[in-house]
């Protein structure tokens, strides 16, 4: 059976088309919402979707790259795959940009007919997230304080910079044997979230040489993405 992190990985909008004799389900992307963002693909259709705006940071490259991590099992088992990645000119600092489709009411609804469970999606899925990365990594001798390790942005800060409710940021103390790549020892995760809007979140894996200059790349990254006061249709 499918998990919500698979289906909520896919676009609200596509079509599901399912084959049981040939055991495969095909998604149509039927949505006339323009992809403004060519880079990104079709996920950049669920930014203008959710009302946000990209702008690419200063000294960074897109890459465009999904890693699923087959070679790091315990961040596969943390990540999954992740994609809309960029990098720095300098190569000390990668970021992907985890762009989550609006678990709105009806799609709550729908999960909940289908695994017969209720499921309190609306809103408090990005905190759910949060919870699950940081208990994927270090297990579940912190599933009574993960929340220890969250930083906060004050309100206002929130809503004036990013238009949002909520800024969160939190980070991972890797094992040497998950250091990405031999040399990205580190991992940043930024998340924005805004009520019935959803939310992005940014996971950055940086070396020792960009964590002696980190909020220099922080604020770049962090300035790329922003909630428009009102989402356009199509």
């Amino acid at each position: 059976m499918l998990s919500i992190l698979m289906l909520a990985s896919y676009p609200l909008y596509a079509q599901l088309k399912v084959d049981a004799q040939e055991r495969t389900i095909t998604f149509i992307d039927d949505d006339p919402t323009p992809i403004l963002y060519q880079w990104m693909g079709t996920n950049s259709k669920t930014l203008t979707k959710k009302g946000m705006v990209y702008k690419k940071p200063k000294r960074f490259k897109e890459i465009g790259k999904t890693e699923c991590f087959n070679d790091y099992p315990l961040l596969k088992e943390t990540f999954t795959c992740m994609g809309n990645q960029l990098q720095s000119n300098d190569k000390q600092f990668i970021t992907f940009i985890v762009n989550r489709p609006i678990l709105d009411a009806e799609f709550q609804q729908s999960m909940e007919k289908l695994f017969r469970k209720k499921y309190n999606l609306v809103d408090k899925q990005h905190q759910d997230q949060l919870r699950n990365i940081l208990i994927d990594y270090y297990g579940d001798s912190i599933a009574e304080s993960w929340q220890d390790s969250l930083e906060y942005y004050p309100p206002d800060k929130a809503k004036k910079t990013w238009s949002a409710d909520t800024i969160i940021r939190t980070s991972l103390h890797l094992h040497p044997r998950d250091y990405y790549e031999e040399v990205y020892k580190h991992v940043d995760i930024f998340l924005i979230q805004r009520q019935g809007r959803g939310y992005v979140y940014l996971v950055s894996f940086y070396t020792d040489k960009a964590r002696r200059r980190l909020r220099s790349y922080q604020k770049r990254v962090e300035g790329m993405l922003r909630y428009e006061d009102h989402v356009t249709t199509f």
